[in-house]
């Protein structure tokens, strides 16, 4: 099964809950319930979508392993 018969899918099972955005930011469905966007304006449901955008990590403070391996100990 490919990513558009599966969107398709959630679309047709979610069909007046949710338009299964390939995006789901709440800027499409603001102010509809049921629905992922909230009520009123739907600013608390996309300011909490933004919020992890505003957090970087510097993985190489987070351990010295120089090199990556993906094999098993």
């Amino acid at each position: 099964m490919d990513i558009k018969t599966i969107r398709e899918k959630a679309k047709e099972g979610l069909s007046g809950f949710c338009r299964v955005c390939k995006n789901c930011d709440g800027r499409s469905c603001a102010g509809e319930v049921p629905g992922m966007g909230g009520l009123g304006t739907g600013s608390s449901f996309i300011a909490n979508v933004d919020a992890p955008k505003r957090i970087k990590l510097n993985m190489s403070a987070l351990h010295d392993v120089k090199s990556a391996s993906t094999n098993l100990p």
